[in-house]
C-alpha cells in the first residue's frame, strides 16, 4: 500500500528571508524497503572543521574555536563531551550543544 508523508516548516516562512528548514514524517515502515536513501543530518566535525565552521556552533566563539584547534592538533577529539575542557565550556553549555545537534565526531 502507499503510504502518506508530510512535509513539516520549522521555523521562518516563504515570504521572509529567513532559513526554512523542512522535516519529512513518515509513517513507520516494517520489513524489507528496497531502494530507500537515508541521509544523515550534516554536522561539523569539530577535529577537521575550520574556525568560522565552529563558530556555527552554540557558545563556540572565535576565541573557543581557537582552543578548539590547539587541543584537536595536540589529539584529535574522541567524542563532543570533550568540549568541556575547553574554558567556558561546562556541562549547562555541553547540554546546549548536544540539544543543537551540530557538533559531531566523525
Amino acid at each position: 500500500t502507499d503510504a502518506d508523508c508530510h512535509l513539516v516548516g520549522t521555523g521562518g516562512d516563504v515570504e521572509s528571508d529567513k532559513p526554512i528548514s523542512w522535516l519529512l514524517v513518515a509513517p513507520l515502515v516494517v520489513g524489507p524497503v528496497v531502494g530507500l536513501e537515508l541521509r544523515a543530518q550534516p554536522c561539523i566535525d569539530i577535529n577537521t572543521a575550520s574556525r568560522s565552521e565552529l563558530t556555527l556552533i552554540i557558545h563556540i566563539d572565535e576565541e573557543r574555536s581557537r582552543q578548539i584547534i590547539v587541543l584537536r592538533e595536540r589529539a584529535p577529539f574522541q567524542n563532543v563531551e570533550q568540549l568541556t575542557g575547553i574554558r567556558g565550556i561546562a556541562a549547562a553549555r555541553m547540554r546546549d550543544i548536544q540539544a543543537q545537534g551540530l557538533a559531531c565526531v566523525r
